[in-house]
């Protein structure tokens, strides 16, 4: 298998992207953020984990287990504020759902 010309343009210009993207971090880190940026930017990783494990619920024929045990997961994450604790949960609790219910 041998990469075109136009592969190698392609991977030299994604790699470029991705190292001015990583390194424009350290350029924003040396200056102060507005609040109202500081704010929304909180949310990423909640909202990040949220498009993760959205699209998994809505597998046709599973959903019920998946939708017990992402309620389970996120229940234990609430109380507790461990996220092993929470996927350790939500994962037996489906386990033992699919262990029941087949």
């Amino acid at each position: 298998m041998s990469a075109s010309l136009d592969h190698l343009a392609m991977i030299a210009a994604l790699a470029l992207l991705t190292y001015l993207a990583r390194w424009s971090g350290f350029l924003i880190d040396a200056r102060r953020v507005p609040s109202a940026v500081d704010r929304v930017l909180a949310y990423v990783p909640i909202a990040a984990f949220a498009a993760l494990i959205v699209p998994g619920l809505a597998v046709p024929g599973d959903a019920a287990p998946r939708v017990i045990a992402a309620i389970c997961s996120g229940a234990i994450a609430l109380r507790w504020g461990r996220l092993w604790v929470a996927l350790l949960a939500g994962t037996a609790t489906y386990a033992a759902l699919r262990f029941i219910l087949v």
